[in-house]
């Protein structure tokens, strides 16, 4: 899939180089976003972003952001799988199994990664040195290890509340197994729990 940078963002680059507009000054961006199924349309976000200016100088920046955004989408969707596992025979059969507690986790998990993405890996992001590849390694690395906590932070704060039943203790031992299985691959970690918790379930 490939992405283009917005023509008005060049724009205000443009102003900027040419003392139009300050440098340092900010740059606010509208994003609308919606959620449809052919041409019905179940709801629309907006959101408004304050871009600092070592983002639209910096020419990896895009480059950057989109593995950053790749990553916590894929947990987002290990997450997702992983969930399914607390339902018999992980829902076979039934396509609403678990919905609204899989919706719920899902907006904890994006909402809970919002301000560490706007405020900590946009603004490390913005100071980088332009070419410093160690730096690019650094931040991937500090952002990991944020999409790993928040992750299971995510999981174990939807399995609390559930049934402790020796049948669903088992799915819940399941459904961790099978989240820290897909961490590991997606994040390169032997174990990518936090502290290296095992949790087990008493016979």
């Amino acid at each position: 899939m490939r992405f283009t940078r917005p023509l008005v963002v060049d724009q205000f680059q443009l102003l900027k180089r040419s003392g139009a507009v300050q440098r340092d000054k900010p740059e606010l961006v509208d994003a609308y976003g919606l959620r449809a199924d052919k041409a019905k349309v179940f709801e629309w976000h907006f959101k408004r972003l304050s871009l600092p200016t070592g983002l639209l100088e910096s020419p990896r920046a895009g480059v950057q952001v989109q593995a950053a955004l790749d990553l916590a989408d894929a947990v987002a969707r290990a997450l997702r799988t992983a969930l399914k596992h607390l339902y018999p025979r992980k829902g076979e059969g039934n396509d609403l199994a678990l919905g609204n507690l899989i919706r719920s986790a899902q907006m904890a998990f994006w909402s809970g990664l919002r301000w560490q993405f706007e405020g900590r890996f946009l603004s490390e992001l913005a100071r980088q040195t332009v070419g410093n590849l160690e730096a690019e390694e650094l931040l991937l690395q500090r952002w990991q290890a944020v999409v790993r906590e928040e992750g299971w932070r995510t999981l174990d704060a939807a399995i609390e509340p559930l049934d402790t039943g020796a049948a669903a203790l088992r799915r819940q031992v399941q459904a961790r197994e099978a989240f820290d299985l897909s961490l590991s691959k997606l994040l390169s970690a032997e174990d990518s729990r936090p502290n290296k918790v095992v949790r087990k379930v008493k016979e």
